[in-house]
């Protein structure tokens, strides 16, 4: 299974939640054994490396944002996040996107 997920991550080095979700698998079933660490360490590198690429993203998606906000542009500016990689979201993500958005966004706006 290690090697399976490896391999994977090789292929996929962008799907940061399918990698995360194999390596959380296996640490799971060598938990105890001579292998934990090295999945453990796996599993913290890919962790690392999917929120750094996601603060950069949410940082990116943000600026446009507020630069559409403030020429008045509301819906542009919440159209910014539609494209936001499926690969990235996360529960925590999407409620500082949320939050962003309340910011950003005149009271009362509505998405079309």
């Amino acid at each position: 299974m290690l090697a399976q997920a490896d391999q994977y991550a090789q292929k996929n080095p962008q799907n940061y939640r399918d990698i995360i979700d194999r390596y959380r698998q296996i640490q799971f079933k060598v938990e105890g054994t001579a292998q934990s660490d090295a999945v453990q360490r796996k599993l913290e590198d890919v962790m690392l490396r999917h929120q750094t690429a996601l603060r950069q993203k949410i940082q990116e998606c943000e600026t446009k944002m507020n630069d559409k906000a403030r020429a008045g542009n509301a819906q542009e500016a919440f159209a910014v996040w539609k494209d936001f990689p499926a690969n990235l979201r996360t529960r925590e993500s999407d409620q500082q996107v949320q939050q962003l958005l309340e910011r950003a966004l005149p009271p009362g706006f509505s998405p079309k």
